[in-house]
């Protein structure tokens, strides 16, 4: 006897190893079964799937400095969706932040395109990537960013509590979460010309 199995499409080391492309969708019934589980019933057989690679992805990086305009090292710059219901275990919208290196420079890529949280957190402890109390915190106080295919962004940012300047590539402000989360750091963007 076979019930109905819910079923999530993981993507294995198949999917990513055509060189320079990656997998964008795997739609079942009109549904992109890469974003949600789907159910598979007893005898039936899915004829309707429409599977889509490409070559062009998302991809966002830059520099984060503070006040002083010196780079900023061993920063988590964390992106994540803004749809809640994209905040799940598997999801391909939720990733570990992205660590910044010496020069103060990050990078983020591959994520599906979509609007995002963005915040700069001075510690992280993966077991709060999936707590919603969590990322509701960092979301009212995150930038927005829109990602979309193809499409490089590079923005730089700027910590700190000095005032935010016309001139100046981006100001963070920072504020300390309740409960037991490190200070997350508010990204206010503006981009460079």
């Amino acid at each position: 006897m076979f019930s109905p199995r819910r079923t999530a499409f993981r993507p294995g080391p198949a999917a990513s190893a055509l060189a320079g492309w990656t997998l964008k969708s795997v739609v079942v019934r009109g549904v992109d079964v890469l974003d949600v589980p789907f159910e598979i019933h007893p005898n039936e057989s899915p004829n309707d799937v429409v599977v889509t690679f490409t070559n062009r992805t998302t991809d966002l990086s830059g520099t984060l400095v503070d006040g002083n305009g010196k780079p900023v090292s061993g920063y988590f710059v964390l992106l994540f969706p803004t749809d809640k219901s994209y905040w799940f275990a598997g999801s391909r919208r939720m990733r570990p932040p992205a660590r910044t290196s010496p020069d103060g420079r990050y990078r983020v890529f591959g994520l599906p395109a979509g609007e995002y949280f963005m915040a700069a957190l001075t510690e992280f402890d993966s077991s709060d990537l999936y707590d919603t109390a969590f990322l509701e915190q960092v979301a009212a106080v995150s930038y927005k960013i829109t990602l979309q295919d193809g499409e490089p962004k590079m923005l730089g940012f700027k910590t700190g509590g000095t005032p935010w300047r016309a001139d100046s590539p981006l100001d963070l402000r920072s504020f300390r979460c309740r409960r037991r989360w490190p200070e997350v750091s508010r990204l206010a963007h503006r981009r460079r010309q």
